[in-house]
C-alpha cells in the first residue's frame, strides 16, 4: 500500500496498541469476508442489537476466540484454515453481531476519512447486495488503485476497533 497520511495514522494506531499492521489487515479482511457471507444468508445488520440477549459464557468464549485470532499469524496457510473454522463457529453469535454493529460509529468518527471508510465498509462487506467495484470507484470518485487503498485502510481501521472490543471483557453500549 502507498503510505498516505491516512495509512500513517493507522500505522500509529496499530503501533500504540502493539499490533502488526499486516496481520490486522489480513485478519480483519478475513473476518469481514466471512461475516459478509453470513449476513447475506441470515442477518439483517440494521436490526436492534441492544435487544439481543448476550450471556456471560457466550461473551467470554467469543472474546477468547478473538484474542486468540489476533495473536495468530494469518500469513500461514495452516493458520488461515484454523482461523476460518474458529471464526465460522462464532459468527452467528449475538456478541459478535453486537461488537461489529458497535464498531461502526467508532469508524465513522475516526478523524482521518472515517465517514468514507465506514461507507466503503458498508458497500463492500456489510451490505446484502453486491455492488460492482466499478460502480463503487465511480461513487467515491476514486481510481481503482485508490479505491483499493481506501478499502484496505478501512479494513485496518475495522481491525483496530475489533481488537479493542475483543479486549473489553464487557460489551459496553454507548
Amino acid at each position: 500500500m502507498k503510505r498516505t497520511s491516512e495509512l500513517l495514522a493507522l500505522e500509529a494506531e496499530c503501533e500504540r496498541r502493539n499490533l502488526d499492521l499486516d496481520n490486522i489487515h489480513n485478519l480483519s479482511k478475513f473476518v469481514l469476508q466471512n461475516y459478509s457471507k453470513e449476513i447475506k444468508k441470515h442477518k439483517d445488520l440494521t436490526s436492534d442489537y441492544r435487544n439481543w440477549k448476550i450471556d456471560t459464557e457466550e461473551r467470554e468464549n467469543v472474546r477468547q476466540v478473538f484474542l486468540d485470532l489476533f495473536h495468530s499469524d494469518m500469513s500461514l496457510t495452516k493458520n488461515r484454515e484454523d482461523v476460518r473454522k474458529t471464526l465460522m463457529s462464532i459468527l452467528g453469535s449475538n456478541w459478535v453481531n453486537s461488537i461489529i454493529t458497535g464498531i461502526l460509529p467508532k469508524i465513522e468518527s475516526f478523524p482521518y476519512s472515517g465517514k468514507k471508510y465506514l461507507s466503503i465498509l458498508k458497500d463492500t462487506y456489510l451490505s446484502k447486495e453486491i455492488i460492482p467495484e466499478e460502480i463503487l470507484c465511480e461513487k467515491y470518485g476514486l481510481s481503482r488503485t485508490h479505491f483499493y487503498q481506501r478499502k484496505g485502510e478501512s479494513t485496518i481501521l475495522f481491525g483496530i476497533f475489533l481488537y479493542e472490543r475483543a479486549l473489553n471483557p464487557v460489551f459496553v453500549e454507548e
